[in-house]
């Protein structure tokens, strides 16, 4: 963070001392009751709080609209800053400390691919710039203030993921990091819980276009079909697309499998570029042209972008290939699980399989809602036309997709239903050799709540 003294920061949110002195240097802002630094500015957020008289748990001041309640239970070395209103305050403090910085901000949300094409813009921009991005996928809301307040005088570029599981979370988050371009991947089946519908989802990434800021640049995956349903009446920026077809602005053509990883024509205006994307899948390609684009949007060579990208280190748990014991080859894409991106990662099993059985582990998708049932129906069939050997099925909510999978043909005795780590243990382990190649698509956070047996599961498994 950039260090701010208290003085200004109390002109900014139109606050006053109600205890202590204004004399201070304020280095860390939060809203989260947690260990605080010497310091830290606390905006008292989520209602009244119980303190502990110990020096490292409370903050070095405290913002509220309720000082004489907390006058009574803090210590008096921590300094008391009374406002009207908490949450106009605290609105007040994001809209200052992003004012003081000019730099390109790269907004991303998307169903899936979110977290690798973020990465994948970090990492081509580290290149040149100092640069603020996500970290390893975190992307609540509860983050954004750690994320902006760690943009410094140093930084010279950010790129942040915008997940969304409600609507107003990518407005909220717009208004911290103001982005100058902004992406939307795809749009699937997923976070009905609250939004509901599939089109109150779809408005919801939609947000994004009222949250660049004015004059920015929208990337649009112009081969979606939910994206296509979005009005851009109200857009009044630079609209780029990305995708297959020809009247796409970055156009992909004669995607191929490489060794490890993909290649592709990129086609921009009357130049030809080849990308080589360390990485598989079709969905890939999307984020490759999506992270391609930003970069170009924001000032980076196209063929430098390029060149970066094919040295791209992947992330752990999104499509990692492993070696499993015993000889066998495990894909790890446990890190979430979408209806796209489940699909994304069958889709994968079957093109790396090579003669080699296919065993499909394969868990619940959060967050999909009543609206959203239906897409275990789907898959199961997609996994009974693959032709998988075993199927295995983790959590009694994912039953429904070795149902269907059953009724649309597959031998009953090659589908497994488990529900613990070490049932699907001794389901894959007849498995485990040199002739099969396992898919891992369950999200490991929400089925294995005991994290143990998961690790344990995982130990056993994996050859390292």
């Amino acid at each position: 963070m950039k260090p701010l003294p208290l003085k200004v920061i109390l002109k900014k949110i139109k606050g006053t001392v109600a205890r202590g002195g204004k004399d201070l240097t304020i280095e860390h802002v939060t809203y989260r009751q947690t260990p605080f630094r010497k310091t830290t500015l606390f905006f008292q957020r989520e209602g009244r709080s119980s303190w502990s008289s110990k020096r490292e748990l409370q903050p070095s001041v405290l913002v509220t609209d309720d000082p004489h309640y907390y006058l009574k239970r803090t210590e008096d070395y921590v300094v008391i800053v009374a406002v009207k209103n908490i949450e106009k305050a605290y609105s007040r403090f994001i809209k200052f400390y992003r004012s003081l910085f000019s730099l390109p901000v790269i907004g991303v949300t998307g169903t899936c691919g979110k977290t690798t094409t973020t990465e994948m813009i970090r990492q081509i921009l580290s290149s040149k710039f100092k640069v603020q991005a996500t970290e390893d996928g975190e992307n609540g809301s509860s983050m954004n203030i750690r994320y902006l307040t760690g943009i410094d005088d140093r930084t010279e570029a950010a790129v942040f993921e915008l997940g969304t599981n409600a609507p107003g979370v990518i407005r909220r988050s717009c208004k911290y990091f103001q982005p100058n371009v902004g992406i939307i991947l795809n749009i699937g089946v997923y976070h009905l819980q609250h939004c509901k519908t599939l089109e109150a989802y779809i408005q919801a990434k939609a947000e994004m276009l009222e949250g660049i800021k004015p004059g920015g640049t929208l990337i649009l995956n112009a081969d979606d079909e939910n994206i296509k349903k979005i009005s851009l009446r109200s857009f009044k920026g630079k609209v780029i697309y990305i995708g297959l077809g020809p009247h796409c602005d970055y156009r992909a053509e004669r995607v191929k499998k490489a060794e490890g990883g993909i290649t592709f024509r990129l086609y921009y205006k009357d130049k030809r570029y080849k990308v080589f994307v360390p990485g598989y899948g079709k969905h890939n390609v999307y984020n490759a042209l999506a992270a391609i684009a930003a970069c170009h949007a924001i000032g980076m060579r196209i063929d430098e972008s390029i060149a970066l990208l094919s040295k791209y280190k992947q992330m752990r748990m999104h499509m990692e290939f492993k070696k499993g014991v015993n000889g066998c080859t495990i894909i790890d894409d446990t890190w979430n699980c979408t209806p796209p991106s489940m699909k994304a990662a069958l889709d994968v099993l079957k093109e790396q399989a090579k003669g080699r059985d296919m065993v499909a582990v394969l868990g619940f998708m959060p967050q999909l809602g009543k609206e959203g049932q239906s897409q275990y129906t789907e898959m199961g069939k997609y996994v009974a036309n693959m032709r998988v050997k075993k199927l295995i099925l983790v959590d009694q909510k994912a039953k429904p997709i070795g149902l269907s999978a059953i009724k649309e043909g597959m031998d009953p005795r090659r589908v497994e239903f488990c529900h613990t780590a070490q049932e699907v243990y001794h389901a894959l382990l007849p498995h485990l050799n040199r002739k099969t190649l396992v898919l891992l698509k369950f999200p490991y956070y929400y089925v294995l709540m005991d994290i143990p047996p998961y690790q344990t599961l995982m130990r056993k498994i994996f050859a390292e």
